[in-house]
């Protein structure tokens, strides 16, 4: 009996068998990965009605920059 058909698995075998449990190790994983990571873009809705008063800007307060202005 060749040693090959023993049961030992030759080095391409092996290296298909390390493969194809990669790859089915890493699919679930990689999709997993994506429902936990937060989400990198987020299109808001714009709403019919605006919450809260209109009201025109004057020239000074579009001159000056914001509180948050770089």
């Amino acid at each position: 009996m060749n040693i090959t058909q023993a049961g030992v698995r030759t080095r391409r075998r092996f290296m298909k068998f390390t493969g194809c449990a990669a790859v089915g190790l890493a699919v679930p994983v990689g999709w997993l990965a994506a429902q936990i990571a937060p989400t990198r873009c987020v299109e808001a809705v714009r709403s019919r009605l605006y919450p809260g008063p209109l009201k025109r800007l004057r020239d000074a307060d579009i001159k000056r920059p914001g509180r948050w202005g770089g």
